[in-house]
């Protein structure tokens, strides 16, 4: 079905009816894909794990690094040569040449056709007992979160992997980038390897940022519920001007383009009315249009003749990923 139909739906369905949280994965032991907890049934993920001898997952760039066939000294995810027998030197994984510099993986939205909330990748060697660490940064560049794990790493360069640690991160706001590094908290710098980057979203409502602050306050939109064919999901507005109507914007692209002192973010396909209660509140609830299989992205505008360009927006709301396990 285009995406244009999906929008109709929606329209129809509407016209009747700093907020980023995460979750920080550092040092949970992982030996073959399924040790993700990024792996449940209801996840939308996409996963590089360089078995082919390349980093060809469309959309993501790494600042340095190469990938390392099998080998000695290879350390690759456990399972990935078809066997959990202690020994990564059977699979492929990803160098950097210093642990301390790291590596930074950037994602593309306009390959990718969205971007992630979670991230992840597996640490399988370095410097002997040193400390990882992930960092991720959101649409703007700035930087969501970051944790770090407990010292790792065995002082075994031969591709053992008992050391094989997941890092990652969960947020409510879009990922624009990652960047992971190991720190020795002994001796010298070392080369570091990872393995199994995975991105995707463990919710299919991701917030894109881009509010703009009113009289009185930055609005706030969000989502609830699975994005599957004729299920209900509700999108939710708090934090408006009490009383004063309004315009959800929604759209099947993005333009990000700079619109009253803020940034329109979705390209205004569907534009439908919007009047918050005098709490300054705003729900609607339909039925996800059957078919839909692209992101959507929503963000809510209004005339505020207290805020100093004369407008207030809300963050913008993605509705959606391009890809699903």
């Amino acid at each position: 079905m285009k995406m244009t139909f999906a929008i109709a739906l929606l329209l129809g369905a509407l016209g009747t009816a700093s907020h980023a949280q995460g979750t920080l994965w550092g040092g949970h032991p992982y030996l073959q894909r399924g040790d993700s907890p990024f792996a449940t049934p209801n996840a939308y993920l996409l996963l590089e794990n360089f078995e082919d001898g390349a980093f060809n997952l469309p959309g993501v760039t790494a600042s340095t690094g190469f990938v390392m066939g099998p080998g000695p000294t290879t350390d690759s995810v456990d399972g990935d040569d078809g066997l959990v027998d202690g020994s990564g030197n059977g699979g492929f994984s990803y160098c950097a040449e210093s642990g301390i510099e790291g590596i930074t993986f950037v994602f593309d939205a306009s390959v990718l056709g969205a971007l992630p909330n979670t991230v992840g990748i597996v640490w399988t060697d370095g410097a002997p007992q040193c400390e990882i660490a992930i960092e991720a940064y959101d649409a703007e560049g700035l930087l969501i979160s970051g944790g770090g794990s407990a010292p790792q790493g065995d002082g075994d360069l031969n591709g053992g992997t008992d050391e094989d640690r997941f890092m990652g991160v969960f947020t409510t706001v879009a990922i624009s980038s990652i960047h992971v590094s190991a720190t020795p908290q002994l001796g010298s710098d070392a080369p570091m390897e990872i393995d199994h980057l995975q991105l995707g979203a463990l919710s299919p409502w991701i917030s894109l940022g881009n509010g703009l602050a009113g009289s009185f306050d930055v609005p706030f939109l969000w989502g609830t519920g699975a994005l599957e064919p004729d299920a209900p999901v509700t999108v939710m507005l708090s934090a408006a001007q009490p009383g004063v109507a309004g315009s959800l914007v929604i759209g099947a692209s993005t333009l990000s383009t700079p619109f009253h002192g803020g940034v329109l973010v979705p390209s205004p396909d569907v534009i439908v009315p919007v009047v918050p209660d005098d709490s300054g509140n705003w729900a609607a609830t339909f039925r996800w249009p059957v078919g839909a299989s692209e992101p959507l992205t929503l963000q809510a505008w209004f005339a505020d003749a207290g805020s100093r360009s004369g407008f207030s927006a809300s963050n913008a709301l993605q509705a959606g990923l391009p890809w699903a396990l």
